[in-house]
Protein backbone atom coordinates (compact mmCIF):
# COMPACT_ATOMS: atom_id res chain seq x y z
CA UNK A 1 0.00 0.00 0.00
CA UNK A 2 1.38 3.37 -0.83
CA UNK A 3 1.45 6.12 1.29
CA UNK A 4 3.53 9.19 2.82
CA UNK A 5 4.15 9.89 6.02
CA UNK A 6 5.84 11.97 8.10
CA UNK A 7 6.68 11.66 12.68
CA UNK A 8 5.94 14.51 14.52
CA UNK A 9 8.43 14.38 18.12
CA UNK A 10 7.88 16.45 21.24
CA UNK A 11 9.63 17.23 24.29
CA UNK A 12 7.96 17.91 27.75
CA UNK A 13 8.46 21.75 26.84
CA UNK A 14 6.52 21.45 23.72
CA UNK A 15 9.19 21.89 21.03
CA UNK A 16 8.30 19.85 17.89
CA UNK A 17 10.32 17.85 15.54
CA UNK A 18 8.62 17.21 12.18
CA UNK A 19 10.50 14.20 10.43
CA UNK A 20 9.32 13.67 6.54
CA UNK A 21 9.45 9.47 6.34
CA UNK A 22 11.18 8.28 3.07
CA UNK A 23 10.75 4.96 1.51
CA UNK A 24 13.73 3.34 1.00
CA UNK A 25 14.69 0.71 -2.24
CA UNK A 26 14.04 -2.26 -0.24
CA UNK A 27 10.17 -0.91 0.94
CA UNK A 28 11.04 0.34 4.45
CA UNK A 29 10.33 3.43 5.94
CA UNK A 30 13.54 6.08 6.31
CA UNK A 31 13.40 9.43 8.70
CA UNK A 32 14.88 11.76 6.25
CA UNK A 33 17.18 14.83 7.52
CA UNK A 34 15.45 16.99 6.12
CA UNK A 35 13.26 18.08 9.42
CA UNK A 36 11.76 20.95 10.70
CA UNK A 37 11.95 21.65 14.06
CA UNK A 38 9.45 24.74 15.85
CA UNK A 39 10.06 26.20 19.14
CA UNK A 40 7.36 26.15 22.55
CA UNK A 41 5.06 29.33 21.13
CA UNK A 42 4.15 28.11 17.08
CA UNK A 43 1.11 28.57 16.33
CA UNK A 44 -1.19 26.07 14.95
CA UNK A 45 -0.69 27.45 11.03
CA UNK A 46 3.54 27.23 11.35
CA UNK A 47 2.46 23.70 12.81
CA UNK A 48 0.77 22.94 9.98
CA UNK A 49 2.97 24.13 7.47
CA UNK A 50 5.41 21.95 8.68
CA UNK A 51 3.64 19.10 8.66
CA UNK A 52 2.38 19.76 4.96
CA UNK A 53 5.79 20.94 3.95
CA UNK A 54 7.17 17.56 5.57
CA UNK A 55 4.27 15.39 3.27
CA UNK A 56 5.34 17.20 0.45
CA UNK A 57 9.04 15.61 1.05
CA UNK A 58 7.94 12.40 1.69
CA UNK A 59 5.77 12.19 -1.57
CA UNK A 60 9.23 13.41 -3.58
CA UNK A 61 11.09 11.07 -1.89
CA UNK A 62 14.45 11.96 -2.97
CA UNK A 63 17.25 9.55 -1.18
CA UNK A 64 19.51 11.21 1.64
CA UNK A 65 23.11 9.95 2.99
CA UNK A 66 21.65 7.07 5.30
CA UNK A 67 24.93 7.80 7.67
CA UNK A 68 23.25 11.17 9.21
CA UNK A 69 20.87 10.45 11.45
CA UNK A 70 17.97 13.14 12.37
CA UNK A 71 17.93 13.49 16.10
CA UNK A 72 21.53 13.46 16.62
CA UNK A 73 21.41 16.63 14.10
CA UNK A 74 17.97 18.08 15.25
CA UNK A 75 18.98 17.43 19.32
CA UNK A 76 22.28 16.84 19.94
CA UNK A 77 21.53 13.59 21.17
CA UNK A 78 23.34 11.10 20.07
CA UNK A 79 21.01 7.31 20.36
CA UNK A 80 17.52 6.92 19.22
CA UNK A 81 16.93 5.11 22.79
CA UNK A 82 18.15 8.29 24.31
CA UNK A 83 16.31 10.66 21.95
CA UNK A 84 12.99 8.64 22.42
CA UNK A 85 13.58 8.94 26.36
CA UNK A 86 12.79 12.71 26.16
CA UNK A 87 10.49 12.63 22.66
CA UNK A 88 6.81 11.45 22.12
CA UNK A 89 5.62 10.94 18.96
CA UNK A 90 2.82 11.34 16.68
CA UNK A 91 2.76 10.04 12.79
CA UNK A 92 0.41 11.09 9.90
CA UNK A 93 0.11 9.13 7.31
CA UNK A 94 -2.02 9.34 4.16
CA UNK A 95 -2.96 6.16 2.17
CA UNK A 96 -2.97 7.05 -0.99
CA UNK A 97 -5.14 4.06 -2.24
CA UNK A 98 -7.84 4.66 -0.44
CA UNK A 99 -7.81 8.61 -0.22
CA UNK A 100 -7.40 9.10 3.69
CA UNK A 101 -5.18 9.61 6.04
CA UNK A 102 -4.20 8.38 9.67
CA UNK A 103 -2.93 10.49 12.63
CA UNK A 104 -1.72 7.94 15.59
CA UNK A 105 -0.63 8.57 18.96
CA UNK A 106 2.17 6.43 19.39
CA UNK A 107 3.33 4.47 21.85
CA UNK A 108 6.95 4.23 23.15
CA UNK A 109 8.09 0.81 23.72
CA UNK A 110 11.18 -0.17 25.79
CA UNK A 111 13.36 -0.32 23.15
CA UNK A 112 12.89 3.20 22.66
CA UNK A 113 10.85 2.95 18.84
CA UNK A 114 7.70 3.58 19.09
CA UNK A 115 4.45 1.78 17.24
CA UNK A 116 0.51 0.95 18.08
CA UNK A 117 -0.46 -2.24 20.11
CA UNK A 118 -3.27 -4.25 18.80
CA UNK A 119 -5.11 -3.51 21.53
CA UNK A 120 -5.92 -0.07 21.91
CA UNK A 121 -5.20 0.43 17.99
CA UNK A 122 -9.04 1.91 17.93
CA UNK A 123 -8.08 4.38 20.69
CA UNK A 124 -4.97 5.97 18.89
CA UNK A 125 -5.48 6.27 15.48
CA UNK A 126 -7.70 8.14 14.21
CA UNK A 127 -9.24 7.85 10.75
CA UNK A 128 -9.65 10.79 8.43
CA UNK A 129 -11.33 11.14 4.75
CA UNK A 130 -9.61 12.15 1.54
CA UNK A 131 -6.07 14.72 1.88
CA UNK A 132 -4.53 16.27 4.79
CA UNK A 133 -5.89 19.53 5.19
CA UNK A 134 -3.80 22.89 6.30
CA UNK A 135 -6.86 24.34 8.08
CA UNK A 136 -7.39 21.29 10.30
CA UNK A 137 -4.58 19.03 10.37
CA UNK A 138 -3.00 21.07 13.33
CA UNK A 139 -5.98 20.55 15.90
CA UNK A 140 -5.96 16.63 14.80
CA UNK A 141 -2.29 16.97 15.66
CA UNK A 142 -2.57 18.48 18.79
CA UNK A 143 -5.56 16.31 19.57
CA UNK A 144 -3.22 13.04 19.52
CA UNK A 145 -0.25 14.98 21.55
CA UNK A 146 -2.68 15.08 24.11
CA UNK A 147 -3.74 11.55 23.84
CA UNK A 148 -0.42 10.24 23.56
CA UNK A 149 0.02 12.29 27.24
CA UNK A 150 -2.83 10.56 28.33
CA UNK A 151 -1.84 6.85 27.25
CA UNK A 152 1.88 7.43 28.89
CA UNK A 153 1.40 9.17 31.99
Amino acid sequence: MKCISTSIYFNVGKNVIVVPCLQAPAGFGVASCKFIKLQTGYTKKELAEAIMKALGISIINEQEDDSRDFWTEATGIKGYAAFSKKHKCVSVEYVLEKEGYNITAQKRYPDGSYGVDSDNYSVRVKEYPGKPVKETIADQVLEAFRLVEELED
